[in-house]
């Protein structure tokens, strides 16, 4: 029988209900803010605490907007009553005024273990702020639901920051949401103070579905687990003309667009032997975003082996892959992406320029694999010392 997680809500709550906390409180969450048998924690914690705001990230507080770039307004939570304040909107950062009312600000968001996904740098502002403004910090703490143990890609090399990566790390990096924020105190914000409720009975080595917890998606586009999986490496297709499969019901999972053969983009990719993934070929009609409403050829990602299974390497296979095919119709995304107008999307995705051009010289990718091998050591020789499990 599947062991249930236990989130860092469901012990703050334990905790609160012997001695209820007489504090004014902001809390950032939305609606995969749950409780371990699925209670929203926003409800839940008004029951309990003063609540003056609540803070939504990106996507908005019910996860109804869709891609990058769509921000979100404030609102009012119909369920509570509560102020809604976006902090994805004109402004990513959390602004003073609404600190000047709380004592504390409780964090409560589900990651997905990727770096461009974009609650880490929510959390990134969050702790700013408060260290700014001397706001305490309560993370209450997830899983990472694609594993705490297995890493892989590139860092961001310096003048490639952005709300995909603010800080240095790598494209699957292997903690909690809590453990990147004790990462992020040991090694940026050393003033905050920050406490940290962790989970019950969560292990590095599992992924969320080997748990009998409900999965509610975090974002509309990371339906599934499986994703997730794909999610560290695919995210790359945002920065280039290819559809990423929103507008499917598995998005990241397929990939193409109306110029591609399916046959033989996947005989091409078999000449690599990933042996830990399927591809198949396969037709598909986006029903919104890139290529809405034709008809693209590509392939769907079939996970054989997750634990073998190398999403970075894999994508970046298929990019230049794509690029060898089609050189003159596959190309990098040109427009607005997260504010960065130094930098085209796919290089503050991979964290620099080096990607991009391998794949428009025709370059040898084995470098690149190379560059995130020498990353991974690196990360892999520092990253225990934020483990809380």
């Amino acid at each position: 029988m599947k062991k249930k997680i236990i989130y860092g809500i469901d012990n703050f709550i334990e905790k609160a209900k012997d001695k209820s906390p007489k504090y004014y409180a902001g809390l950032i969450c939305n609606q995969a803010s749950v409780t371990s048998d699925l209670k929203y924690t926003h409800i839940e914690l008004s029951k309990l605490l003063n609540i003056k705001y609540l803070f939504s990230p990106q996507h908005g507080f019910y996860s109804t907007e869709q891609a990058n770039m769509i921000e979100s307004p404030d609102c009012k939570d119909e369920l509570t009553g509560l102020p809604v304040v976006s902090l994805y909107s004109n402004t990513r950062k959390i602004n003073a005024k609404y600190l000047k009312k709380i004592d504390v600000l409780i964090f409560d968001l589900q990651d997905v273990g990727a770096r461009y996904y974009t609650y880490l740098w929510t959390l990134y502002y969050c702790m700013e702020a408060c260290e700014k403004h001397n706001k305490k910090l309560i993370i209450l703490d997830r899983p990472n639901i694609i594993t705490g143990n297995i890493i892989e890609g590139y860092t961001i090399e310096n003048d490639y920051t952005s709300f995909v990566g603010l800080y240095p790390i790598l494209m699957r990096y292997g903690l909690t949401i809590g453990e990147f924020a004790k990462f992020l105190k040991m090694t940026k914000f050393k003033n905050i103070d920050l406490e940290i409720y962790k989970l019950t009975n969560w292990s590095r080595n599992k992924y969320f579905d080997d748990y009998s917890n409900h999965w509610i998606p975090a974002s509309p586009n990371i339906p599934t687990i499986d994703s997730a999986v794909v999610y560290p490496g695919f995210c790359l297709f945002e920065g280039t003309n290819i559809s990423e499969g929103r507008g499917t019901t598995r998005p990241f999972e397929i990939i193409g667009a109306p110029f591609v053969n399916p046959k033989k983009l996947v005989d091409e990719l078999n000449l690599y032997k990933f042996n830990s993934v399927y591809f198949r070929t396969i037709y598909f009609k986006p029903t919104f975003d890139k290529f809405k409403n034709e008809i693209c050829g590509g392939v769907f990602l079939h996970i054989i082996d997750r634990r073998n299974f190398k999403p970075c390497r894999v994508a970046i296979a298929l990019l230049y892959a794509l690029k060898k095919l089609y050189p003159n119709q596959f190309d990098w995304f040109q427009g607005k992406y997260e504010y960065c107008k130094k930098h085209l999307a796919i290089d503050i995705l991979y964290g620099s320029t080096k990607l991009r051009k391998i794949i428009d010289n025709g370059g040898d990718i084995n470098i690149i694999f190379d560059e995130m091998a020498e990353a991974e050591k690196k990360w892999s020789e520092i990253f225990q010392k934020w483990w809380l499990y």
